[in-house]
């Protein structure tokens, strides 16, 4: 599982979205889709899946993921 957070200047509530780490049939990378996803919410824009990303807005990202190799 993957947890997308976002916590955004001037809105009250933090934004969070829990994603499988794995999940072909609907985006090819997990990390990508949940940036993608807080961008869309938080800017109220579509962003279709595949497309560059415009992170001009975004201040910072951090990521952790609990996903381990065998």
């Amino acid at each position: 599982m993957i947890y997308s957070w976002a916590s955004i200047p001037g809105r009250r509530d933090d934004l969070v979205f829990k994603l499988l780490s794995v999940c072909p049939d609907l985006y090819p990378d997990a990390p990508t889709e949940g940036v993608r996803r807080i961008l869309e919410t938080a800017t109220g824009t579509s962003i279709p899946r595949g497309e560059l990303v415009d992170l001009e807005p975004v201040e910072s990202i951090r990521m952790g993921t609990t996903v381990a190799t065998k």
